[in-house]
């Protein structure tokens, strides 16, 4: 999401007004339902470590490969679905060249969804989803014996449940820095605020599993062992 995103805000801005208003309203609409597929997908992994931690026993036979693929299925279905009243005329989630910053349509449609979805609803979903995840840690670091998890796996999940903490948190700061930029007057301000925050917020998610899984860390420091030897053969 973060390429499309990134394309359309500086194609807009070094080229000016290359796209329709009907194609901007569509473009607005894929980056709101690639976002929402992306949270949703969240709120599943969620739910699946809360069964794995509350309910073992049955994990396997809510959360096997054929279950697991369905849900994600669900969960894309949802977002793309429910995202379609900003195909409506005065609903529209577009960005504006003029401004520099994605903005709600203005009419009644537009603000009613900037303030109970974009603000209300997604800041209720964070919540719930970073309380559920803090209470299945706790869950895990309490617990002496689980049937579904091994102590090998209780260490490797733990850095995803940190992760998943720590991205609804810039999530929600995200949402208020899109709330809090209408008051300020200057264009920089707002880009910084609306765009830039926005696409900080999409590129923190996999930094965020870089930093806090060493899993995936291993990969880049043997590119920098590899990149340091060759280095010193090449200095020889």
């Amino acid at each position: 999401m973060l390429v499309p995103l990134m394309t359309l805000s500086a194609s807009q801005l070094l080229f000016g007004h290359w796209l329709r208003d009907k194609d901007k309203t569509v473009a607005g609409y894929l980056a709101l339902s690639l976002q929402y597929s992306s949270i949703y997908t969240s709120i599943a992994m969620t739910v699946n470590r809360l069964v794995a931690v509350n309910c073992p026993q049955k994990y396997s036979k809510w959360f096997g490969r054929k279950n697991t693929v369905m849900y994600i299925i669900a969960c894309w279905l949802i977002a793309w679905v429910h995202n379609a009243v900003h195909l409506e005329d005065g609903c529209s989630f577009t960005f504006q060249a003029e401004t520099c910053q994605f903005e709600f349509s203005n009419e009644q449609c537009g603000r009613t969804l900037s303030l109970y979805q974009d603000l209300i609803y997604n800041v209720i979903i964070a919540i719930v989803s970073t309380l559920v995840d803090i209470y299945c840690l706790l869950q895990l670091n309490y617990k002496k014996e689980m049937i579904a998890y091994s102590v090998n796996r209780r260490k490797r999940e733990k850095p995803w449940f940190l992760q998943t903490i720590l991205n609804s948190i810039f999530y929600v700061s995200m949402l208020g820095s899109f709330h809090v930029a209408v008051f300020f007057e200057k264009t920089s301000v707002r880009f910084i605020l609306t765009v830039a925050a926005w696409q900080l917020w999409l590129l923190s998610g996999p930094l965020m599993i870089i930093c806090t899984d060493e899993e995936y860390r291993t990969p880049f420091r043997s590119f920098r062992h590899i990149k340091t030897t060759t280095e010193v053969t090449t200095a020889f």
